[in-house]
């Protein structure tokens, strides 16, 4: 994520959180997302305060070995001192594809990100959850909608990424091995 004029602030494998200056946060090792996950993290500011980012980490959903879910993380650059994650490794779901996104609330201040389920249990639904300045919201808005993400473990459908319009409008995804865009 990047400061209004460009300048670089945060970045994240998923896995270690660095800053713009490319240093490993205090505390910003062992996030529990997963690099080799098509889409491993996102970080959003927390509205109304320029200190706070949210970290989103996607762990791939492949039992039993990767199962760590969709969680996030929370880092603030203090007034002095170094940038450190002051709350980590938060779990949001798991048995998830490798999939989010975040657009801004109709409201133009806070902000909604958006993952997906995986599998039997959880392929068929879009998780959303609210960010304002208050807090994360972490009670989903569960929709049930498009192809099911599913597939045996040696399928490649909770790979892929998805991506939101820059007016919140439209949201579009890959199912890779069933071959779908929608």
């Amino acid at each position: 994520i990047s400061a209004s004029n460009g300048d670089l602030q945060l970045f994240s494998d998923g896995i270690v959180a660095k800053s713009g200056a490319f240093y490993t946060l205090s505390n910003g090792d062992g996030l529990q997302g997963n690099n080799f996950a098509s889409q491993s993290s996102i970080i959003v500011p927390k509205p109304g305060n320029s200190r706070v980012y949210y970290i989103f980490t996607l762990d791939m959903y492949i039992p039993p070995v990767f199962t760590d879910g969709v969680r996030y993380s929370i880092a603030e650059f203090p007034e002095s001192g170094p940038v450190s994650i002051i709350s980590k490794n938060n779990l949001l779901f798991n048995e998830n594809a490798q999939k989010i996104s975040a657009t801004q609330h109709e409201n133009g201040r806070d902000f909604w990100i958006v993952t997906h389920g995986y599998g039997d249990n959880n392929g068929a639904n879009f998780y959303s959850y609210l960010l304002n300045d208050s807090t994360l919201n972490t009670n989903a808005v569960v929709t049930s909608i498009g192809h099911p993400h599913n597939g045996n473990t040696s399928s490649n459908n909770g790979a892929g990424s998805m991506k939101i319009s820059p007016d919140g409008s439209k949201l579009a995804l890959v199912i890779p091995d069933d071959g779908i865009v929608e």
